[in-house]
């Protein structure tokens, strides 16, 4: 199973897939998470990596209580595609 992993460092979620690092860049804001970035390799892409990110890191931030600022269209696109995640965007 694939592990998300918070680098709160470098100020990303990361998971570890065959090798390859994909992950999410955020900025921190108190309980707001602007996600700014998402990184998929390219020998990952078209393979649902995104989804699996997306799914692992919008399921965390409902655990932990957060919200979210989709700045990145993938992670707006993803969203959007997926209301049940609405109720993470902060207005």
């Amino acid at each position: 199973m694939n592990e998300l992993v918070l680098d709160s460092i470098r100020k990303r979620y990361y998971m570890l897939i065959d090798n390859y690092m994909a992950y999410v860049q955020y900025k921190e804001d108190g309980n707001v998470l602007t996600l700014t970035h998402t990184y998929v390799p390219d020998d990952l892409r078209g393979k649902g990596v995104g989804k699996i990110l997306m799914e692992a890191l919008l399921n965390q931030m409902q655990v932990d209580g957060r919200k979210i600022k989709p700045q990145c269209p993938f992670v707006d696109g993803y969203i959007k595609r997926n209301p049940k995640y609405r109720d993470l965007v902060s207005d």
